[in-house]
């Protein structure tokens, strides 16, 4: 019997880097997108300014869909994805003092298909790659 909230944080057409936090960057190959003026692609952008002041807040879980603009980099994007799951829990627990559980849930939306049936695109392997190659999300 516990209230419960939503928090939308979002903007389409985004990387994943520009939602990571710093560290979650630094562990990673640094990937180089053709940028358009759509939407902001800066690595820590989006966790800056919609993210990052949250983290003293109690989160029970968290929805991620995301990875349309990363899906010509399924490789690099296996290690980010994991190290933005990683430093997210990491640090909404240690700026909730704990209120946030240290292994929090953590979910995906999986992408939405395309117009060109025959087509696949990169989205089969965002989608593997959002499982941490395991075929289902990892959480513990």
């Amino acid at each position: 019997n516990y209230p419960i909230g939503l928090v939308g944080a979002y903007w389409g057409g985004t990387t994943i880097e520009a939602w990571s936090p710093p560290e979650a960057i630094q562990s990673c190959p640094v990937v180089h997108h053709a940028h358009s003026t759509c939407c902001p692609h800066e690595s820590e952008v989006l966790w800056n300014a919609q993210l990052s002041s949250l983290r003293a807040m109690t989160f029970t879980g968290a929805l991620w869909y995301q990875g349309e603009s990363n899906g010509d980099h399924p490789m690099e994007y296996s290690c980010q994805i994991q190290a933005l799951v990683r430093e997210w829990r990491a640090q909404f627990n240690r700026e909730s003092m704990g209120q946030t559980p240290k292994d929090f849930p953590f979910g995906y939306v999986q992408l939405g298909g395309v117009t060109d049936v025959s087509f696949v695109g990169g989205y089969g392997p965002i989608r593997w790659s959002q499982t941490a190659n395991h075929g289902y999300s990892p959480n513990p």
